[in-house]
């Protein structure tokens, strides 16, 4: 685009033999535009109006190819850290300050319709005894490939809807549902949109052991959506096959055999694996415009080898969100999850403040009450607070003292996101 406006540059007379060198120039380029506007294009050559320069300047800056390596990457991440009383015997029963999560993502545009994501997470939930470094999501993602978007490599499992607000900056409290069925796994991801149903499947390793997959079979994922701006609705379900550990996390736990690593008053299961069905039913929808109310009903059926160590595990969660200002919001989130059975128990930790591991796999039922309100004073910069209630419930003949069972918590946090 600028050679035209280079023709309207001064031209200081032939003769002037103190002429500037950069005026030389501009002389000649002007010389070289008039010949080519009277000429018009000609074989081999480039038009040099306006929009044809334009058009050349458009194709260039979306060729990543044609742009510098570092104009390829894009840096961003958030961080989420405070204080936490779990309050009990729960997982921070004195009160501590704590980073609960500290993200950054590399995504790389390698070519045209064609990205690289690294996710470098140094803390998850607050989990962070040996203070490692460990990556979460990577993979090579194909944006449009004959219709369908394919993702290769390690991602989250597309199931249900707690994984779309698993980091920080997307929850409008701090803590998660009572169950949050979330998982990542490595394998191949499938999406695409028909009419206004949108669809995901996955193949994958089916096993929370990274790059190292304990069975042959695999873990199937599938999900549809639909919806519009005022309301929207989901449909999820997932086969994992026989794994020794199920990459869907239950209450911050792997879905394993009974007994597997903690205490069980039910017995211990033989089996090594178990086979795991999963489905969820979500909606959500808007009432006026400040308030929207989400509902989440899901199981998970474990199959063992021995049938007596079978496990039906159930949960739902009902939320209300209230906007109580452009940035001010209040959030009420009642969840459940359990197996609802006086004689049949599951570990259910509670991810993160509750803490059930004590139980063991003698709790039936874990009931979370949840009040935050979330202040965006700032652009990517949120004010969190939330108070609630954990209630254990074990299986009958449980040595375990249910005056343990009853928690109360509080939390504070700041959330930056860049």
């Amino acid at each position: 685009m600028f050679l035209p406006l280079l023709a309207l540059a001064p031209f200081a007379p032939a003769e002037s033999v103190l002429q500037d060198p950069v005026q030389d120039e501009l002389a000649r380029l002007r010389a070289r535009v008039e010949v080519l506007e009277k000429d018009g294009p000609q074989r081999g050559s480039v038009s040099l109006e306006d929009d044809q320069l334009d058009s050349v300047a458009g194709f260039v800056s979306d060729d990543p190819l044609a742009r510098a390596w570092y104009d390829n990457f894009e840096l961003s991440g958030f961080v989420a850290a405070g204080f936490f009383d779990s309050g009990g015997t729960g997982f921070v029963p004195n009160g501590e300050f704590l980073v609960d999560q500290a993200t950054v993502y590399v995504d790389v545009e390698v070519a045209a319709g064609v990205s690289a994501l690294v996710e470098v997470q140094y803390s998850r939930f607050k989990y962070d005894y040996d203070k490692d470094v460990r990556t979460g999501e990577v993979f090579a993602y194909v944006h449009d490939f004959c219709g369908v978007g394919i993702k290769v490599g390690r991602f989250d499992l597309p199931f249900g809807e707690e994984y779309f607000w698993v980091d920080a900056p997307a929850n409008p409290l701090i803590t998660p549902s009572a169950a949050q069925v979330y998982g990542e796994d490595e394998g191949v991801l499938v999406h695409g949109k028909v009419s206004d149903l949108r669809w995901f499947a996955a193949v994958t390793a089916g096993s929370n052991r990274r790059s190292n997959d304990d069975d042959p079979g695999k873990l199937v994922t599938a999900r549809l959506s639909g919806g519009d701006d005022a309301w929207s609705w989901s449909a999820s379900a997932a086969r994992t096959g026989d794994a020794a550990e199920n990459p869907f996390l239950l209450g911050g736990k792997p879905m394993k055999p009974v007994g597997e690593g903690f205490a069980s008053t039910a017995g211990v299961s033989p089996s090594s694996k178990v086979d795991t069905t999963l489905w969820e039913l979500d909606t959500s929808f808007e009432l006026g415009d400040r308030a929207e109310t989400s509902l989440m009903l899901g199981q998970a059926l474990l199959d063992d080898e021995v049938s007596t160590f079978d496990r039906d595990l159930t949960w739902f969660t009902l939320q209300q969100e209230l906007l109580l200002s452009p940035d001010l919001s209040a959030t009420l989130r009642y969840s459940e999850v359990g197996t609802y059975d006086d004689d049949e128990g599951y570990m259910i930790d509670g991810m993160f403040h509750g803490s059930g591991r004590d139980l063991g796999y003698d709790t039936k039922r874990l009931q979370r009450l949840a009040f935050g309100l979330q202040w965006r004073f700032r652009p990517r910069v949120a004010w969190k607070v939330e108070v609630g209630r954990d209630h254990f419930q074990v299986i009958d003949g449980s040595p375990f003292d249910p005056q343990n069972n009853d928690r109360l918590y509080a939390a504070f946090e700041l959330v930056a996101s860049f």
